[in-house]
């Protein structure tokens, strides 16, 4: 199977040479490699025959965000419905139900971009109780807004729409959606601003994972997501390692899981550091379970990051919240989403070695009780989040 996914790959780079527009390029790369013709007609046609058929429908547009899906689904089933997954291909292939699947609740199916728009007419013509979208971007076609894409869809399925918002700019750019916005029916991840339209669902459960019960005496520090500087800044663990390696600490690793140049890394520091590159999400829910503790590498001198404590959600954060590894993080970013002294290890003016340092020497008391603490931050946003999904399906979204 793999070899038959670098060979798609390879014969997708071959058929975009040509195209000069990277927007395009892209569009068209991603449906070269993602597209199933056979797979996705046979679940377009099981779908389509299918009697007994899940309450709620949890629509997947993108080609990315594919590890919120077992968060969500995770609220609907807790609240007692059975769903039926759409994903669209590309991430359909990187398994990010692996940890959930089978369930009798759950019936996943795949499409493409190109089946997306039939699929939504049938679909508008079920009885679901609920139809969510997980993302309001297609990320494939240049990052255009789902209500704007398929504005009639959503214009006569707004009674029972629920659509989440991963950038809270992205709001007025869209009739449709400001729509939504104003009748509550735009869900984000974190609602930074308390903002009383939005409802906020943290989907930080993966699935049934083996937990880690002891820290390692050669911690591991994970970092997880894109690397250009827009999203981190690799530069902080790079200083960081140097400050250990002055002070004497030899014994840790640090692990880079994600798509992106992470950087020339210097020679000095190129043993203590494990550039793993992208993978499917069963390989990165290991090192998860493998991590001793998360570096977001957030940094508040980068304007570029000053989005993810007031308009964008990080994924790092529902891993962290997910998997109870306790994380570094500027404290400028911790207090955006409920982090403390309790849960995690906090540091200013990107002194990220010395919170480091602090890592390696905690004992195994101090570092069980923080993933207590993470646990039961958790929990709370659980509760809540079930709640709300009952609120919402009570309410406007039945009638």
């Amino acid at each position: 199977m793999r070899v038959a996914r670098e060979c798609k790959k390879i014969v997708a780079e071959i058929l975009v040479a040509g195209i000069f527009d990277k927007h395009r390029r892209r569009h068209v790369r991603h449906i070269l490699r993602t597209m199933e013709p056979i797979k996705n007609l046979v679940d377009f046609f099981r779908f389509l025959l299918e009697k007994k058929r899940g309450e709620i429908l949890y629509i997947e547009p993108s080609d990315a965000h594919g590890e919120i899906a077992p968060g969500y689904l995770y609220y609907f089933i807790k609240a007692g419905y059975r769903v039926d997954v759409v994903l669209d291909s590309a991430v359909a292939e990187e398994r990010p139900l692996c940890g959930m699947l089978p369930h009798p609740s759950i019936r996943l199916f795949s499409t493409n971009v190109f089946f997306l728009k039939k699929w939504l007419s049938v679909i508008a013509r079920r009885n679901y109780k609920l139809i969510f979208i997980s993302t309001s971007q297609l990320y494939q076609k240049d990052g255009s807004l789902f209500c704007n894409e398929f504005e009639s869809f959503c214009v006569e399925n707004a009674n029972r729409l629920l659509l989440v918002e991963h950038n809270l700019n992205n709001v007025p750019h869209s009739v449709a959606e400001y729509d939504l916005y104003r009748q509550g029916k735009l869900s984000v991840i974190t609602n930074f601003n308390r903002d009383k339209h939005l409802l906020e669902l943290n989907p930080s459960y993966f699935g049934s994972f083996p937990e880690k019960e002891e820290k390692a005496n050669k911690p591991v520090f994970l970092i997880v997501g894109g690397f250009d500087l827009s999203r981190r800044n690799p530069r902080l663990v790079i200083d960081a390692i140097r400050f250990l390696l002055k002070k004497g600490y030899d014994q840790f690793e640090v692990v880079a899981v994600g798509s992106g140049n992470f950087g020339e890394l210097p020679q000095d520091i190129q043993s203590f550091i494990h550039i793993r590159g992208r993978v499917n999400y069963p390989d990165m829910f290991s090192e998860m379970c493998r991590a001793d503790f998360f570096l977001p590498l957030f940094d508040p001198t980068l304007e570029e990051h000053i989005k993810y404590k007031e308009t964008v959600s990080s994924g790092s954060i529902q891993l962290i919240l997910g998997f109870s590894v306790p994380a570094l993080i500027d404290e400028t970013f911790a207090t955006a989403y409920g982090f403390n002294k309790e849960n995690a290890l906090l540091y200013c003016d990107n002194q990220l070695g010395e919170r480091m340092v602090e890592a390696i020497q905690m004992n195994q008391e101090e570092w069980s009780q923080m993933r207590e603490n993470i646990k039961a931050y958790r929990e709370e946003k659980y509760r809540s989040g079930i709640a709300c999904i009952k609120s919402c399906i009570e309410r406007a979204y039945l009638k």
